[in-house]
């Protein structure tokens, strides 16, 4: 990949997506491309980009946008954050709705964990949310649906007790009870 095709891989991030695709993640790129390259039949990552620079086609920008974005989430993520949140911040929300659900729209959810971490804490106070996931990455949005987490996943971020109350086994996976 050349550096112009790096600056504009970074220009296509930003307006497409409000992703700000730093300097030092032109290997990592090229890198991630790479299958998209071989699975759209091209030579090479370089081929792929002087297609898309060419020709922009809708889906192929955006399967190189949603391989290009930033996917990692776990349980609990952020915990200083999260426990203000269910210390605090969602007991004065649900006392400020007068019983009715607190609403809550997660922004770049990934594959849910951070979703399903605000449920079980909203559940564990016997308070009632609505939650809105959504993410750019339908692939990310795809595994949240599915709601089933490997035991790495699960485990990272999520004390045994949470994961006990709120998944169930699946042969080697977990998912979240409803």
């Amino acid at each position: 990949m050349t550096p112009e095709d790096f600056d504009r891989l970074q220009a296509l991030m930003a307006s497409r997506a409000g992703f700000a695709l730093s300097p030092d993640r032109m290997q990592l790129a090229e890198h991630r491309l790479g299958p998209i390259a071989r699975r759209e039949g091209f030579h090479n990552v370089e081929a792929l980009l002087n297609t898309l620079w060419s020709r922009p086609i809708g889906s192929l920008g955006w399967s190189v946008i949603e391989t290009l974005l930033n996917t990692e989430t776990w349980f609990r993520r952020d915990r200083h954050v999260f426990d203000l949140y269910a210390r605090e911040l969602l007991p004065a929300l649900a006392q400020a709705r007068q019983g009715r659900p607190v609403r809550i729209w997660v922004a770049g959810g990934s594959s849910g964990q951070e979703a399903f971490s605000l449920a079980m804490a909203a559940l564990d106070q016997g308070l009632s949310v609505d939650i809105l996931c959504t993410d750019l990455s339908r692939r990310s949005l795809e595994k949240a649906g599915r709601a089933i987490y490997s035991g790495f996943e699960i485990q990272r971020g999520l004390p045994a007790r949470a994961m006990l109350r709120y998944f169930d086994p699946v042969e080697d996976q977990w998912q979240a009870r409803p």
